[in-house]
């Protein structure tokens, strides 16, 4: 999940697939029979109902059916039969989620776990397993990393031009000016995909920059069949799938910030690249029939790269819907990108270490956007700020050195000071610091973060500054030298130069990855560390950029 929303998991998407009957590759059939014959089963719970994601040989499908998907539903009715021949009642029956077709061969449905063994007994049937809740793991990040229009990599590949990178997310927010079509090429002739309609959007929103947009949701409909869902559309009314493909491949936008924040122009990856943009995460919940529903839909329209910046459980790789379909994405030519995740820094942390696909860590920059500490003698100190408001004022203020930040009696009392507050030792402390120094209503706050990362404590809805160890001793020093201490405090300010940089985010996880330790992982690191890119307006007071960070950030990259 991206930082700035802890422990964010979907626990629970309307869209048709092609029915074609496709033989089983021979090689993916050597690669599963292999996996499933040296390890053991998953089964599901017994106490209920799940969706489970199945994998059939479709080189036995009975010549009596046309196509798969009648053999599907013939398969899954004789289960349900098999398991209580006297049942009458059709709510009973297992349900048929999707068919796929290109990234498994096989189905997606809900089942009992009576049903489950029955449906193990059927003809074709290789293997099933449970679904796993699903986790959400700029303008200037590009320059960070050497891109320039001058020379090198960007005008030797013509800034991504041609290519196809289909982002499986939370969706797009259509009218950003990040998807504005100017000075791209046609849309290339071996795209298939299509641009639906839904719920405030329409085909007419795509351009030859966002050539794409579907989405996916039957997974959610199967767990309940009651939901209502905000947006039944491509539409992100999260700003997460936005950000991602935005970074992938948002074309060049000036004057660009955030509040002030970063400005610059902000561009994304590959500029010049097509976007196709596949929602299968929703606010009303996420499965992995869908995850893996836009993933077969991708290979299907043709695209040339697949971002994925979510992650799902760390399990074996035979056991793991989108490592398998990563897998058929690999044959197919297509270049596949994963996260890291966020669970840093410990090793063995990295859950999705998938041999045949990108796995992106997290790195900081040189940039880091920042408040001003200004104290009473003129030393200037920078800490890391991304407070959007005004500061509680410009003139010099009594500085305190508050012993417990977590008392509000001692809080009270310093109720028109700026204050130090040391302490911040991970993120959990973090937490309860912010959430007893915000209802204080202080002049001012300065966190001295006890070598943490800095930029992951800097996101702010209040005056205050996040400072290293360092700088939190001279604060210390200037306030119990100085008979009257002040300070004061400056915000939207961007600094460059920072070192040592690139560094590994700390919250970026490390490998090896248990579900394969013989690969390491993750490949490479990319900017993660306060992105800025497209955002969903609503979701931040009308702003059509935000500042993020995680490895959803960087896979992009």
């Amino acid at each position: 999940a991206t930082i700035h929303r802890r422990g964010f998991q979907f626990h629970r998407s309307h869209i048709t697939m092609a029915d074609a009957a496709l033989p089983l590759r021979p090689f993916m059939a050597v690669f599963l029979t292999f996996l499933l014959t040296t390890l053991p089963l998953h089964h599901a719970s017994p106490s209920q109902a799940a969706n489970y994601i199945v994998h059939m040989d479709r080189s036995a499908m009975p010549r009596a059916f046309s196509d798969h998907r009648a053999w599907f539903a013939a398969t899954l009715s004789a289960a349900a039969v098999a398991d209580d021949p006297l049942d009458d009642d059709a709510s009973g029956l297992p349900h048929l989620i999707y068919a796929y077709d290109h990234a498994i061969h096989g189905f997606s449905a809900r089942l009992s776990p009576s049903q489950l063994e029955q449906l193990k007994r059927s003809r074709g049937f290789l293997h099933a397993h449970e679904e796993f809740p699903v986790e959400l793991d700029t303008t200037y990040t590009q320059d960070f990393m050497g891109l320039n229009k001058a020379s090198g990599i960007w005008p030797e590949t013509h800034y991504g031009e041609g290519a196809i990178i289909g982002v499986v997310d939370t969706g797009v927010w259509p009218e950003s000016q990040s998807y504005r079509d100017a000075g791209m090429g046609a849309v290339p002739s071996r795209w298939r995909g299509a641009c639906e309609f839904g719920d405030n959007f329409t085909s007419s929103l795509c351009n030859r920059k966002l050539i794409g947009a579907r989405g996916f949701n039957r997974g959610i409909i199967a767990e309940d069949p009651n939901v209502t869902f905000s947006d039944n559309s491509p539409r992100d009314d999260d700003g997460h799938g936005t950000h991602t493909s935005s970074t992938a491949a948002g074309n060049w936008v000036s004057g660009a910030s955030y509040y002030g924040y970063g400005a610059g122009t902000a561009r994304g990856a590959a500029p010049r690249a097509h976007l196709a943009v596949y929602k299968v995460l929703w606010t009303e919940g996420a499965t992995e029939a869908d995850v893996l529903a836009g993933i077969d839909g991708a290979i299907s329209d043709g695209v040339d790269v697949v971002s994925l910046s979510m992650r799902s459980g760390g399990r074996p790789l035979y056991d793991n819907p989108i490592a398998i379909a990563a897998f058929a994405a690999m044959e197919k030519g297509i270049f596949v990108a994963t996260t890291a995740g966020n669970r840093g820094p410990d090793f063995t942390s990295l859950r999705q270490g998938i041999p045949w696909a990108l796995t992106v860590g997290a790195s900081t920059t040189d940039r880091r956007f920042a408040g001003e500490v200004v104290l009473g003698d003129g030393t200037v100190i920078h800490g890391g700020s991304v407070y959007t408001g005004n500061p509680a004022s410009t003139k010099q203020l009594p500085l305190s050195l508050v012993v417990d930040c977590q008392n509000q009696t001692l809080l009270k009392q310093s109720r028109n000071r700026v204050v130090v507050c040391g302490g911040v030792a991970d993120e959990e402390n973090w937490f309860v610091l912010e959430n007893t120094v915000r209802p204080a209503r202080l002049r001012g706050a300065i966190f001295v973060a006890e070598g943490y990362n800095i930029p992951g404590f800097s996101r702010l809805d209040f005056p205050a500054a996040v400072v290293d160890p360092k700088d939190g001793k001279r604060l210390r020093s200037y306030a119990t030298r100085s008979s009257h201490p002040t300070a004061t405090l400056r915000f939207r300010k961007t600094v460059f130069g920072i070192r040592p940089a690139p560094e590994v985010a700390r919250y970026s996880s490390r490998g090896p990855s248990r579900s394969c330790p013989y690969v390491v992982k993750p490949d490479l690191v990319a900017p993660g560390t306060q992105v800025m890119a497209a955002y969903v307006p609503s979701r931040d007071n009308g702003n059509p950029f935000s500042v993020l960070q995680g490895t959803s950030m960087a896979c992009p990259h």
